[in-house]
């Protein structure tokens, strides 16, 4: 069986077209699990560019009124903290500050507005050499569709 050129051209556009509209339709249908992905990458990129010692590029995931202060801690501790390692160990979820159940898969239940992301740090702050591990909690909080993370800068200086 031969076809025209025109239906496959046809085809292909129209195959394509059902492609990139079924996987649109698919991230669409649960925004909870995009929210939650939302979270979760800015998690990662609060902490690479916390640990980096990138001031003003970390500060922009700090909660507004929270950020001089950030910046404040942060400019003064930059030059003598340097960071081995980094993990989230724990991530729960909140709806109007009442917990949220979570999915055997580490989904988060629907509509959650914060969350609290157990970290622990690997670092040292000179001018001592001494390796220090610390568990921090860093509570984040949607705001206009964005996360925003209150920092514990103070346990840095423990």
């Amino acid at each position: 069986m031969k076809y025209s050129r025109t239906f496959i051209c046809e085809f292909s556009i129209l195959f394509l077209l059902c492609t990139v509209l079924s996987g649109t339709g698919c991230t669409t249908m649960d925004p909870f699990s995009k929210s939650q992905s939302d979270l979760e990458k800015s998690i990662r990129l609060f902490n690479r560019e916390l640990e980096s010692r990138s001031v003003e590029t970390s500060s922009l995931f700090v909660f507004p009124p929270d950020r001089q202060e950030y910046l404040t801690k942060m400019h003064e501790l930059k030059d003598k903290i340097t960071f081995y390692e980094s993990s989230v160990l724990d991530l729960k979820f909140f709806k109007d500050n009442i917990p949220i159940s979570v999915e055997p898969d580490g989904k988060a239940g629907p509509g959650f507005d914060m969350a609290v992301a157990t970290m622990r740090y690997k670092f040292s702050v000179s001018p001592a050499t001494q390796l220090k591990t610390k568990i921090v909690y860093h509570e984040w909080k949607l705001l206009q569709n964005k996360w925003f993370v209150t920092p514990d800068i103070n346990m840095f200086l423990e």
